[in-house]
């Protein structure tokens, strides 16, 4: 198989040692042999190899930008994700820090309801008692004045009968 001539070693001959093997021959050398190097051969294998060396620098530096072109729009999007999940949760900490104040503030309004109910339970409870206090003492009146009453009404079918008797 045939090695291309930017990748064959370069090697060139002294004037007066003979041509070895690898070695590119004068034209004009014995049969069999490799003619030796001419210095444009040499530069123009040079030449090309450079050539081929840019072009994989080229290849290679337009990859490592178009990973760092890459890596960077990753970069602004992860970053713009945090930022917008900092955003959220900052959002969403005032949210609780607002519910935790009006489950606050709803509890001390129903501790409050609750002494409220518990004094107005202990004030109707006193109304009753003074109220159920005021009916014993209106059912005693009154018991007292029927018996007065009916006191009254003896007596007076007592003078009515001595009237009628008299």
């Amino acid at each position: 198989m045939p090695v291309p001539a930017a990748q064959q070693p370069i090697q060139m001959a002294k004037p007066d040692q003979p041509a070895l093997p690898g070695r590119v021959a004068d034209a004009g050398g014995p049969a069999g042999e490799q003619p030796e190097a001419q210095p444009w051969d040499i530069v123009e294998r040079l030449r090309q190899m450079a050539d081929l060396i840019g072009d994989a620098l080229a290849a290679g530096e337009r990859k490592v930008t178009e990973a760092q072109s890459e890596t960077a729009s990753q970069v602004a999007a992860i970053q713009a994700e945090k930022e917008s999940a900092q955003r959220d949760a900052a959002a969403a900490w005032g949210e609780v820090q607002r519910a935790r104040g009006q489950a606050e503030q709803a509890d001390r309004r129903a501790v409050d309801a609750e002494r409220r109910i518990t004094e107005a339970q202990n004030e109707s409870a006193s109304q009753v008692a003074a109220i159920q206090a005021e009916k014993e003492s209106a059912q005693r009146d009154a018991a007292a004045a029927w018996g007065e009453v009916q006191r009254a009404r003896g007596q007076a079918e007592q003078a009515d009968r001595r009237a009628v008797d008299a």
